[in-house]
């Protein structure tokens, strides 16, 4: 693969690498993002959750118009000296809503596994409109659908049939769905509060999360690290 100012290069994190060539007076620019932040956002762009890994191509064009698009948006965060902005630096919440987009530019104008449901917006058009019902209703407020009853309601279906459109449509049931969208915004807390002001056991009860325990197990699964360091961040 080649890097250069019109190409970027996308290494996966699992797989070594190394630069082989590298040209007198040249400077690199590189991007780290978290996998379940990239997972996250794909799947507010798809409407259902990512259940395989992303596989992405090598590359992708800087000079198209959404591989440029990335490119600009990653300019925004980049000072002349090459650190972070003085805007992101100062704005926290500007960078990580920035960031965000960013993630989704790479989503869109990268060719990865999952390019044919965004290109084609197969997730949107092949989904019932009962499904689709619940799957707004998540999005709007995640607490709206704490158990399959719940998903039923809004749907206007039975239990049975919403899980069963649910597994046919979306991949895992409703209830499972609504909390990886709530784990998400117990994440989205964390990471934009203080511990001063705010504890885990607060930020895991707003989002339904009773239990500490269970909690602390599934956030850790998801996002690699204990809510406690996240809070810390």
């Amino acid at each position: 693969m080649v890097a250069s100012a019109t190409t970027a290069t996308i290494l996966h994190p699992d797989h070594s690498w190394s630069f082989s060539h590298w040209t007198t007076g040249a400077s690199v620019m590189c991007v780290r993002i978290d996998r379940a932040s990239l997972e996250d956002e794909l799947s507010a762009l798809l409407g259902r959750p990512v259940t395989d890994p992303i596989d992405f191509g090598g590359s992708l064009d800087l000079c198209n118009d959404r591989g440029g698009e990335f490119a600009r948006i990653l300019q925004t965060l980049r000072s002349a000296t090459g650190g972070l902005s003085g805007m992101a630096q100062l704005h926290p919440l500007i960078a990580d809503r920035t960031g965000q987009l960013l993630t989704s530019a790479l989503l869109l104008g990268c060719e990865h596994s999952y390019s044919d449901l965004l290109s084609a917006r197969q997730a949107m058009t092949a989904v019932p409109g009962a499904v689709r019902l619940v799957l707004d209703a998540v999005e709007h407020d995640p607490m709206q659908v704490l158990s399959a009853a719940d998903a039923a309601r809004i749907a206007h279906l039975s239990i049975r049939a919403v899980e069963k459109a649910f597994e046919k449509h979306v991949g895992v049931s409703p209830v499972r769905f609504a909390r990886q969208v709530r784990l998400a915004r117990a994440r989205a807390d964390l990471l934009a509060s203080s511990p001063e002001y705010e504890t885990v056991l607060g930020i895991a009860a707003r989002w339904g999360f009773s239990h500490a325990g269970r909690f602390a197990s599934l956030y850790e699964d998801r996002y690699g690290e204990l809510p406690s360091v996240s809070l810390q961040r």
